[in-house]
């Protein structure tokens, strides 16, 4: 049986960095602050 390789929707289109999160700044804010 042969096997497909795959990625997650959710892992391929996640942003990288908080700057690539849309419409949830005060979300990223309190992040930024906490790390």
């Amino acid at each position: 049986m042969k096997t497909l390789a795959y990625t997650a929707l959710y892992r391929e289109w996640r942003p990288k960095n908080f700057e690539d999160v849309v419409g949830q700044e005060h979300i990223t804010t309190t992040l930024k602050n906490q790390i």
